[in-house]
């Protein structure tokens, strides 16, 4: 037993020193300060405030100004990385040619690191070419009886910015989707850059694919609404020319009645297919309300309203608008009923309103008879575009002592 104990007496006192040392390296590790370079970063060479922004925003040395990198090489490598990204925010200005460079200085922290930048001459937009192609690739006509030449003209001479390059494409693609065209495709996008004459020329490849007309439209979503309802603020029936800007009034117009939460419209367009269906998906909204205020003002003092609302009453987004007021003088009672569509015609509405009410008025000063006021009024409004008929009535007796004074009013609206 002894023996063994005295020939593992080297194997302990290295344990034991193993253990000290990861002991002293665990309390001291806190205490050791890791070396960080600071630094401070600035622009030169570019005046417009806007571009001397976006150039801060797209620098790491900016950025990343407080995390502090570990040595000099380490800060000499972030203004490195930093040269490209800026490159390219003056590339997005039309600077093809900018100059870019920094400079570390400074014996005694924090560093300067200034980055100079020559933005060079403002490039320009020579031309806008547009190449047909199908789908393999094979070079065709222009879409038959379309026009792009006043996009391409306005163009030319403006600053070759990517996003003005990118703006004319999309005007171009949008045309298209809105006379028959429902897939047009940007196959390539080549832009040439003349350092010599700072011109910048740009030909799109396009495909057109196949002029559509809408097929079959279907809609889902709408139990509450009658389909008829629906079907009048569909902007386009089967066979009309393709257009994407039907498809986006359409879907204003059924959101606009205030009887759907959402309004999605489907397309199922296929190259090489000459027809778009359509499939119209709805949510509808909780068609009734319910709501209550309080209110206060030095002429009528603390009034409360309340209100129910019915906005589908029969399917036909026919609205019901009940509202009761009261207040310390008055009291009343107001209704109002809508049909959109009247006789089945988008254009016509009929408007219905009825109302009674009582108010009473103390002496004061300005007014020393105190009095009882009573009204009832009805109107019954059919409008059409611009053009509005109906008639209207109100009928009101005003209590005053010693006299009562009643009074009618009917007026018919031309």
């Amino acid at each position: 037993m002894l023996e063994r104990f005295l020939k593992n007496i080297p194997v302990y006192a290295a344990d034991r020193a193993l253990a000290v040392l990861l002991a002293a390296v665990i309390v001291l590790l806190p205490l050791v300060a890791v070396a960080e370079v600071d630094y401070r970063p600035a622009f030169t060479g570019v005046d417009d405030k806007k571009l001397l922004k976006e150039l801060r925003e797209n620098s790491y040395l900016f950025q990343f100004q407080k995390n502090k990198p570990l040595s000099v090489e380490g800060l000499d490598r972030r203004a490195a990385d930093d040269v490209q990204r800026l490159r390219d925010v003056m590339i997005g200005h039309a600077f093809y040619g900018a100059d870019i460079r920094y400079k570390l200085s400074g014996d005694v922290e924090p560093l300067d690191v200034t980055v100079s930048v020559d933005t060079g001459p403002l490039f320009q937009i020579a031309d806008y070419d547009l190449v047909w192609q199908t789908k393999k690739g094979k070079q065709v006509k222009p879409p038959a009886k379309l026009a792009f030449d006043d996009i391409l003209k306005k163009t030319i001479n403006e600053a070759a910015t990517p996003a003005a390059i990118l703006d004319a494409e999309r005007i171009i693609l949008d045309r298209l989707k809105e006379n028959g065209y429902p897939l047009p495709n940007v196959a390539a996008r080549n832009v040439t850059v003349d350092h010599a004459t700072q011109k910048a020329r740009v030909s799109l490849v396009l495909e057109a694919g196949t002029p559509s007309v809408f097929g079959k439209t279907e809609t889902k979503g709408h139990e509450n609404v009658d389909a008829d309802f629906v079907h009048r603020r569909i902007g386009f029936k089967p066979g009309d020319l393709y257009s994407i800007a039907k498809v986006v009034s359409t879907r204003e117009a059924l959101l606009k009645t205030g009887l759907f939460s959402t309004v999605d419209v489907l397309l199922a367009a296929k190259g090489g297919k000459s027809q778009v269906p359509v499939t119209i998906q709805m949510v509808e909204r909780k068609s009734r309300t319910i709501g209550a205020g309080l209110s206060y003002s030095t002429s009528q003092s603390v009034s409360t309203r309340v209100f129910w609302e019915h906005r589908n009453l029969r399917g036909g987004a026919e609205k019901v608008h009940v509202e009761a007021e009261a207040g310390i003088n008055r009291y009343g009672l107001n209704t109002v009923f809508t049909k959109p569509d009247f006789g089945g015609n988008k254009k016509r509405s009929l408007q219905i309103k009825a109302g009674a009410g009582r108010s009473f008025w103390k002496a004061t000063i300005k007014h020393p008879i105190p009095h009882r006021q009573v009204y009832r009024r009805a109107s019954v409004i059919i409008g059409q575009r611009l053009s509005v008929a109906g008639l209207s009535s109100a009928r009101s007796r005003k209590k005053t002592k010693p006299k009562t004074i009643s009074f009618c009013c009917l007026s018919l609206l031309p």
